[in-house]
């Protein structure tokens, strides 16, 4: 039996309705939705032909925008009428004047609440210091009364003022449905910028809130371009301009064929929530530029995927800047659409409030190894970008790794050792409802411990052994037949398991969370070129780290000063210092062991060897690719589909590859061009926002089918 969700809605018009349109006609397969709204003036006469045919409707009566005593009474008591009758499982509120009533008409009740705020009243500029601080002591005693009830911040800005309120607080970006808008602009013609005549437009309701007289006074400085505002309010005698066009409130389509018409799209608002009008436009591949308040500069990095304007001179400049053509207008408009697709998907959106609609599920991470590297910081990245939606725990021995689980606050499980005994112990106690495992022996040990919880066996790195008649090999065939999916990090891993053919079909390569930005914002100076080679990994068998000294030495005979760095610890160390002894590089080599962050060391260096005999994605090769080194690595595993010759090399014998640096280190030019090609490379491999999608679906479906 489908779960009974009531929205409440008061300020049904704008951008409010076009996040409910999208949001219930993306959850009514999956529940029973009612809708109790308000009208305003900006409500659509045929708003019932957006939404789905399952959905119920319920007029409240005495909804009003402003506070008044009786009509608030009287709504409190339709609303606690309409929660009576509907008798639903989570009711949902949207905006200040349904938050606050409907929190107080649900107090007391086991009914799960959520609270949109879609910008917080009491950040509102037009309204005196008094009245903000009233409306603020407002939502502070509602919040309190009704603590249990979840306040979803639809940006991160939102958010931050929401934890100000309530703990119980969470972030869910608002999104926009790109299949959806895709058909309903399928006729339209991409708009190519005009750069003679820009097209200026704007969208929303003309109030105090989107700054009208900013806008006038924009169009007053450039008298020959056109502006449009999209929309109509009771401030539409401040756009005196006679260049601005008011289209009054038009439908949807028409909105979006003249949103599509323009060029630029100027947001001056006072305050935000995060404006879909945005999104669209950035989708749209228009120039936005937007003021500097939460929501706005939530979505807009300035110079990356649009611009932030504090001032009136600090828009007519860059809009001047536009008209001269001095900014390379292709690259930030190509980012700003990737961000909607992969950031504001309305995708995201739904799955994140589906899961909190639900109760959380649990869900453990078991982990065999007790240090901190590649595998365990995936896995504890896994936790913290999902943590919102699900009860996660990470699974480990005691060990090094937990100061780093300590330092992100991840939740742990203290087990003796990966056992058969252990994992029923825990399952017993935490009746989890996702096993999610990492690598060959967790799988192997969890699938025989013969629970009845679905497993996911994530697959980490592609062991030599998986190619031949190995114990191992049957040990994970049949453990493989008890897990429902098998995340592997390459294609490679699937390729060389002999025994592929008997479970292809739970096979998903997922690959790493690799995030250029996250990386490249680590490294404070970028002009230190100190070391000419970097070698980062751990110093075991996987990686060969002694055959990299081997090369160095090579390279050392027609380059005695070269200059190399070593990152990385291991049960190889003791013999890397040996050699690095007995082939004279102790002026050449440096070692630094195991660092944390290694970024900023990485960045000193000009290129990059991995010289592994086996991988599974190869993680540190797409970081060093980040900070713009040229890779030169084996052929083997991940590390095939993360360097292709514009931005490195492969090779195989130590010969080919001190050949290989010293061609690098002779041309200035190849070595400037590669890297280059290393940063668009990674940026093309970026998948940061989308690998944790993957996962959340991954784990909605699976706890939907225990």
């Amino acid at each position: 039996m489908k779960k009974k969700v009531l929205h409440i809605v008061e300020s049904f018009g704008s951008g409010v309705f076009t996040f409910l349109v999208d949001l219930v006609n993306g959850t009514d397969d999956d529940f029973d939705i009612t809708i109790a709204y308000g009208v305003r003036e900006e409500t659509l006469e045929n708003f019932k032909d957006y939404f789905s045919d399952k959905i119920k409707f319920v007029r409240v009566e005495n909804f009003t925008r402003s506070i008044s005593p009786k009509k608030d009474l009287k709504a409190l008591k339709e609303i606690k009428k309409i929660i009576k009758e509907e008798k639903p499982d989570i009711v949902h509120l949207h905006s200040s004047k349904a938050g606050v009533l409907g929190r107080l008409a649900v107090n007391g009740s086991k009914i799960k609440m959520f609270y949109n705020p879609h910008g917080f009243s009491f950040l509102k500029q037009d309204d005196s210091k008094f009245k903000r601080s009233v409306y603020w002591l407002i939502e502070k005693i509602t919040a309190m009364v009704n603590r249990k009830c979840t306040i979803v911040g639809c940006s991160n800005g939102e958010y931050e003022e929401a934890k100000k309120l309530n703990k119980n607080s969470i972030c869910i970006n608002n999104g926009i449905d790109i299949e959806k808008l895709d058909k309903e602009t399928s006729g339209f013609k991409e708009k190519k910028i005009d750069f003679d005549n820009l097209k200026i437009c704007t969208v929303g309701r003309i109030g105090y809130q989107k700054n009208p007289e900013m806008f006038n006074k924009i169009a007053e400085s450039f008298p020959n371009l056109q502006f449009t505002w999209i929309g109509d309010g009771d401030l539409k005698d401040k756009l005196t301009s006679p260049n601005i066009t008011i289209t009054g409130w038009k439908t949807r389509e028409e909105t979006l064929k003249i949103l599509n018409e323009h060029d630029v799209f100027v947001l001056c608002s006072l305050w935000e929530g995060l404006p879909i009008s945005l999104l669209e436009a950035m989708y749209f591949k228009k120039i936005c530029i937007v003021s500097d308040c939460i929501g706005n500069r939530d979505v807009i990095v300035d110079g990356e995927n649009g611009f932030v304007a504090n001032k009136l001179e600090e828009y007519l400049k860059i809009i001047q800047s536009l008209l001269e053509r001095k900014i390379d207008i292709n690259g930030i408009i190509k980012k700003a659409r990737e961000d909607v697709v992969c950031k504001f998907n309305i995708k995201l959106m739904i799955d994140k409030y589906e899961t909190k609609y639900v109760k959380k599920k649990v869900v453990l991470h078991i982990v065999n190894s007790n240090i901190f590297s590649g595998l365990e910081k995936v896995a504890i990245e896994i936790i913290k970008n999902l943590e919102n939606e699900y009860d996660l725990y990470y699974v480990t021995k005691d060990g090094p790794i937990i100061k780093y689980l300590e330092q992100n606050e991840v939740k742990r499980i203290k087990i003796t050792k990966v056992s058969i005994r252990e994992i029923r112990r825990i399952c017993k106690e935490y009746k989890p409802d996702i096993l999610h495992v990492h690598d060959y022996t967790a799988t192997i040990i969890s699938a025989m411990s013969l629970i009845k919880v679905p497993i996911i066996s994530h697959l980490h790195n592609n062991s030599p052994w998986i190619k031949t008649l190995h114990p191992y090999s049957f040990a994970l065939l049949l453990a493989s037949l008890r897990c429902k999916k098998i995340l592997i990090v390459s294609d490679s891993i699937e390729k060389e398991y002999m025994f592929k053919r008997f479970i292809k079909k739970k096979f998903i390569n997922i690959g790493n969370p690799v995030s250029v930005e996250n990386i490249r914002k680590k490294v404070k100076s970028w002009n230190n070129k100190k070391y000419d080679i970097c070698f980062s990994g751990r110093l075991n068998i996987s990686k060969n780290p002694l055959k990299f000294i081997r090369i160095i030495s090579k390279v050392k005979e027609y380059n005695p000063s070269v200059n190399v760095l070593m990152l990385g610890d291991g049960e190889l160390k003791d013999e890397c210092e040996r050699l690095i002894v007995d082939l004279q590089l102790q002026k050449n080599i440096e070692m630094k062991g195991f660092v944390e962050e290694p970024y900023e060391f990485m960045s000193q260096a000009k290129i990059f060897c991995l010289t592994s005999n086996w991988e599974g994605y190869g993680l540190v090769t797409f970081e060093a690719l980040a900070l713009g080194l040229p890779c030169i690595v084996s052929p083997v595993g991940g590390l095939i589909n993360i360097v292709d010759e514009e931005c490195g090399d492969f090779c195989k014998t130590t010969e080919e590859w001190s050949e290989k640096i010293k061609q690098y280190m002779d041309d200035k030019d190849l070595l400037n061009r590669k890297s280059l090609n290393a940063i668009k490379k990674a940026r093309k491999l970026d998948n940061y926002s989308v690998y944790f999608s993957m996962i959340n679906k991954i784990y909605i479906r699976l706890g939907d089918k225990r």
